[in-house]
């Protein structure tokens, strides 16, 4: 029997998750069409994060300083491309904030999921 916080977490995940799929589609959108990334997608990407990090239990200071030394570096690099022309400032902050964010928390959630809703997939 799954306890109402672990229920509660789940559906905190999955929300989040959603959230983040739909801010990546809008700026993809918005990156072909206007060429332009903005801001408020790059806050809502950044700020869904520690919901993120609270629901799927990496909450802890090792995890954040993980996820914000790797969102430092990826910025540095992207940054070095941005300076030369390779890339646009908008696609740097949202690498940055998907980094920070996403990226080293997805795999470690997933695989801690137990959910029989998903285990097609693993």
């Amino acid at each position: 029997m799954v306890n109402a916080v672990q229920m509660t977490s789940e559906a905190l995940a999955y929300a989040t998750l959603g959230g983040l799929a739909i801010a990546l589609l809008v700026s993809i959108y918005t990156d072909i069409r206007y060429r332009l990334i903005f801001n408020k997608i790059n806050i809502a990407i950044a700020i869904g994060a520690p919901l993120f990090w609270l629901a799927s239990g990496g909450f802890n200071l090792t995890d954040i300083s993980v996820h914000l030394l790797t969102a430092a570096i990826t910025f540095s690099v992207f940054a070095v491309a941005f300076h030369f022309g390779a890339m646009a400032g908008g696609d740097v902050k949202l690498f940055a904030a998907w980094q920070r964010s996403w990226a080293a928390a997805i795999p470690n959630w997933a695989m801690n999921l137990r959910s029989p809703q998903l285990s097609w997939v693993f």
